[in-house]
């Protein structure tokens, strides 16, 4: 068996874990993340240089997209209850947002450009 072929049977059962986080950062940008309890799903896509973002997620089934494009953007997120979900899109510079849910089922969704 070739080696590529053994890597492959090897990573197998990894590859098919769920993905409850997927994070991609093409920044020089400072983070903090935290997700303290089961089932919270994050989605952060990071462009430019200097955004910064600070999530908190704690308790069930909370879901975060968080996307950031140019540079000097700041996010902080903090999810807690269960069931929240939040969209943040920044696009451009200079640009800050603070979400801050608590409880069950709250949803909010902000785009900022400039």
């Amino acid at each position: 068996m070739q080696p590529y072929a053994k890597m492959i049977f090897w990573c197998l059962p990894f590859l098919m874990m769920p993905i409850q986080s997927f994070a991609l950062e093409c920044d020089e940008s400072a983070a903090t993340e935290t997700s303290n309890t089961g089932s919270n799903h994050q989605t952060i896509i990071q462009n430019g240089t200097n955004n910064t973002k600070d999530v908190v997620q704690e308790g069930i089934d909370n879901d975060l997209h968080l996307q950031q494009e140019g540079k000097s953007n700041q996010a902080k997120v903090s999810q807690t209850g269960d069931c929240n979900t939040a969209k943040l899109v920044q696009k451009g510079s200079n640009n800050s947002a603070n979400i801050n849910q608590t409880g069950k089922s709250n949803s909010i969704t902000i785009n900022q450009s400039n």
